[in-house]
């Protein structure tokens, strides 16, 4: 496929904000990168956030929400990232739990899933393609006609 060269800002903006959309979501409902439930709390860990008042019996990866709130896309007309800006307490903490260090279990809590790749792959796709052709051209080659 030949290179397509352009401004593509809105297209990774929004591209961008469904990865980190995708990255929320599974927070909230306590599933890692493999869709698998992330690992549990330690006891300790679960009694602080029960006295608080906080969810103790699913890990969320949410005590303050700042770590979530941290998570910023920024995108350029040919490319994005999503992430935690270093520097910041949160991309340490985020950090220490995706890879498992000091006293915190491996939470792969930060990425997406095969299945959000099926989907969020074609989508920017799709966009992309609709910059260069109309709706009826774009399906055919989107859908491997010629």
């Amino acid at each position: 496929m030949p290179e397509i060269e352009g401004n593509f800002f809105p297209e990774f903006r929004d591209a961008g904000a469904d990865v980190k959309n995708e990255v929320v979501s599974r927070m909230d409902r306590g599933i890692d990168t493999q869709e698998r439930p992330l690992i549990p709390y330690s006891d300790a860990y679960a009694k602080k956030r029960a006295k608080t008042g906080r969810e103790s019996s699913r890990v969320t990866m949410t005590y303050s929400g700042r770590m979530r709130r941290a998570i910023q896309v920024v995108a350029a007309p040919d490319s994005v990232a999503v992430g935690i800006p270093p520097g910041r307490h949160e991309s340490v903490y985020g950090a220490a739990h995706q890879y498992g260090l000091g006293h915190m279990p491996q939470r792969r809590w930060f990425g997406l899933t095969r299945n959000a790749w099926r989907v969020l792959l074609p989508r920017l796709k799709r966009r992309i393609m609709k910059k260069f052709f109309k709706p009826g051209k774009m399906r055919e080659i989107t859908q491997g006609g010629t």
